[in-house]
């Protein structure tokens, strides 16, 4: 029987726990006499004397270190309670409730780019300096790593897939997924047109009937259904369950799937992976008589485990058989099941392809076509662009989307303002010291295992890195003089897809997928444009957010409710109407 969050962590701890007794013990019993209130006491306040010795010594050691290199300590955001809990309580609120990186844009301003907060006792880093994120990617990439923190976080879900590993591990994991994202396996759009062309006739038929379709939705499906036929040589099929409706509405063609019950506890497990992150170390504590998110991994192992199963079973037969796999079913898991027979190992590198596959592209489209229904100016140019280098009628190539440089720059624009992985956190493996936020100063020290925060979603709207309208959605800046202006020579305020080491392997596989469904519905439909009616009320924006354009902040003017788990999503949807092409232009 497993452990549970919390008595592992009370495990791990238990010499902390018990040591500080024991000395007390050995000391009434064979060197000091003590009374029996005296001894009480004593064995009652020997744990947090002895944490609080520790502390001590060990922020004496820091201090000493940190002068043998020069440094500085980086600035410091403290709460007004002790242990700076009122800071734990209000970036909990902000992450359930708020517009994303609420609080934190507000410390960068007053504090810069680098800073750090101590809450009950847990020092955290938090950077938007491109300085600092491409050491941390880049030029210093062995000083950092994941880390315990975070893996811990993530373990019970991700388990030791490539996305919550370091070392040989990771590269184990690197080396069998880097073949199937090469130009050969992702210039074939075959596969974007069968599962494209089935997402868009059903938007259309949505649309017939005069009802709104909730496009995240639909995304989620159609990357859901590329991912596991390109990935794991079986398809889902989830479009086929055809599409939710309105909440006000009682037709009820929306038949269960399977693939349903598997996204439902998909985005909850990553919702509960994402809060351990925000509570902190600590979060093992509220875990102590069961793991949040066994139910949701039940559900989840449901869903991969017969696909498991099969491949298994299949691969043992053709092994007995002396049978070759056939090169069409090349896949990512066949490649993976030559490596190991190890089943918890298959499900966790299953699981975190299928976020990587599913939801960052689904989550890139779902905000594109946000955008480009606030900006119908450039809904026209882009689609311009697609009649005239692809037509209205047949499916574009790979050569064809090299081409289109404005479908390029809606894309980027969109990555830039909503990337779809707005945070990410990695942990110095030694220490090291960075540049000041004020030049002329001291270094900034920071010790071994210290946990980093950094924010592209922040880095991408500051307008130091990307001038005056970095708020704006404005996709000619990746073609205009803009970008030799900012992002060609500090190409590090750009990082959708991470870089270095990391760099996400399926970058050109995304790209090429958007692309693809961008194109493909812009041929069918000439506007989209919010359906504010069907959005759930407890999902709309809230009101408040008006009041942020006194402090020029963009949620002032959002029409949508962007957050985040492990990757962006709209709260509630984001339900849409999309206005048919005429036949005239065929």
């Amino acid at each position: 029987m497993a452990l549970t969050p919390g008595l592992q962590m009370l495990l791990r701890n238990l010499p902390k726990l018990t040591i500080p007794p024991l000395l007390v013990y050995v000391l009434s019993h064979f060197l000091v006499d003590l009374s029996p209130v005296e001894t009480i006491f004593a064995y009652i306040l020997s744990i947090p004397c002895s944490q609080l010795i520790l502390s001590k010594w060990h922020s004496w050691a820091l201090r000493r270190e940190m002068t043998r290199l020069g440094a500085q300590e980086m600035p410091k955001w403290e709460g007004k309670w002790p242990g700076s809990i009122d800071l734990l309580i209000e970036l909990y609120g902000h992450w359930m409730n708020g517009y994303p990186c609420d609080g934190i844009d507000d410390a960068t301003d007053a504090l810069g780019l680098t800073f750090k907060t101590k809450i009950v006792g847990f020092d955290q880093v938090w950077t938007i300096d491109p300085r600092h994120v491409k050491s941390i990617l880049a030029t210093d990439f062995d000083g950092y790593a994941k880390g315990e923190r975070l893996t811990n976080a993530m373990s019970t879900v991700l388990g030791n897939g490539i996305f919550n590993t370091d070392g040989d591990i990771w590269k184990f994991h690197r080396g069998i997924t880097r073949p199937y994202f090469h130009r050969d396996r992702i210039s074939d759009f075959a596969l974007f047109a069968k599962h494209g062309d089935n997402a868009i006739s059903q938007i259309k038929a949505r649309m017939h009937e005069g009802l709104p379709v909730d496009f995240q939705d639909v995304m989620s499906r159609f990357t859901l259904d590329t991912a596991t036929a390109f990935l794991l040589g079986f398809c889902v099929d989830s479009l086929s369950a055809g599409l939710p409706y309105p909440t006000s509405e009682t037709n009820g063609s929306h038949v269960r799937h399977h693939s349903d019950a598997f996204a439902r506890a998909f985005a909850s497990a990553q919702h509960k992976m994402s809060a351990r992150s925000w509570t902190g170390p600590s979060w093992q504590l509220f875990e102590m008589f069961g793991d949040a998110t066994k139910s949701d991994n039940e559900i989840v192992d449901e869903f991969i485990g017969p696909i498991l199963k099969d491949a298994l079973a299949k691969k043992q037969k053709n092994e007995k058989s002396n049978i070759k796999l056939n090169p069409e079913e090349d896949t990512m898991l066949n490649s993976l099941l030559s490596q190991t027979d190890d089943y918890k190992l298959l499900r966790d590198e299953t699981v975190n392809i299928l976020i990587a596959g599913r939801d960052t592209t689904a989550s890139l489209l779902t905000s594109a076509i946000y955008c480009l229904s606030q900006h119908p100016e450039v809904a026209e140019k882009l689609r311009k662009e697609i009649i005239n280098k692809v037509g209205l009628a047949r499916s574009p190539t790979y050569e064809d989307i090299k081409d289109m440089k404005y479908t390029r720059s809606v894309l980027n624009e969109t990555l830039r303002l909503f990337p779809p992985v707005p945070f990410n956190v990695r942990e110095t493996t030694r220490p090291t010291t960075w540049p000041p936020n004020n030049p002329g100063e001291k270094p900034y020290y920071l010790p071994s295992n210290s946990p980093i925060c950094y924010s592209v979603w922040l880095m991408h709207r500051n307008k130091d890195f990307w001038g005056p309208d970095a708020l704006e959605f404005d996709p000619d800046r990746f073609i205009d003089e803009r970008l030799h202006k900012y992002v060609v020579p500090n190409p590090f305020i750009f990082l959708p897809f991470n870089a270095g080491p990391r760099l996400c392997l399926g970058q050109q596989f995304a790209y090429n997928e958007a692309s693809f469904m961008l194109i493909r519905l812009f041929q069918t439909f000439d506007s989209v444009s919010l359906a504010r009616e069907a959005q759930p009320a407890w999902s709309r924006p809230p009101a408040a957010w008006k009041e942020a354009a006194h402090d020029g902040k963009r949620k002032a003017k959002e029409e949508f409710w962007p957050k985040t788990h492990l990757t962006l999503y709209a709260h509630g949807g984001l339900w849409v109407t999309m206005k048919e092409a005429g036949s005239s232009e065929a």
